[in-house]
């Protein structure tokens, strides 16, 4: 198990690339006690190369935001490209299947957040995957307009 604090792995997979991702791990946490879990997505990064963003997200914004919440807060890089590409979203399933299995996690309170494109893309998530999120907290996003365009609120 690990110990309280941010700390920055790597999630191997068969015939697909590493999911390099950062993992804040709750001062009090207890593997007998059920915690949220906050799925962070980070904004787009410049070249393309996300290495470190996820762990960069939970530094600046999504830790000082809601660290009070006893969560643990996982922030995954994009692999190449946006968070709504097919090869994001298998890794970002696989990483909260692996998530779900190795902590005490209560399904009930699983978010998705992020800012500018992870903000776009905690939209993607949330309507594409709505069994698995309880809430979605995009900051800063384009997909609000879409989503209201959908809901026939906007013209």
């Amino acid at each position: 198990m690990l110990t309280p604090g941010l700390h920055n792995l790597e999630l191997p997979r068969a015939d697909e690339p590493a999911i390099r991702y950062a993992i804040s791990i709750p001062r009090n946490y207890s593997p007998s006690t059920l915690v949220p879990l906050i799925l962070a997505l980070h904004f787009g990064v410049r070249g393309g190369d996300a290495a470190g963003a996820g762990g960069d997200v939970v530094q600046i914004l999504i830790g000082p935001a809601l660290a009070e919440l006893g969560a643990i807060i996982v922030a995954p890089d994009s692999v190449r490209g946006d968070w709504s590409s097919p090869e994001n979203e298998k890794a970002v399933n696989a990483l909260l299947d692996m998530i779900l299995a190795h902590y005490s996690i209560d399904k009930n309170k699983v978010v998705v957040t992020g800012f500018s494109m992870g903000g776009t893309g905690s939209w993607h998530f949330a309507e594409k995957f709505p069994g698995r999120f309880s809430a979605a907290i995009p900051v800063a996003s384009s997909g609000m307009r879409d989503l209201f365009t959908a809901l026939g609120m906007v013209a």
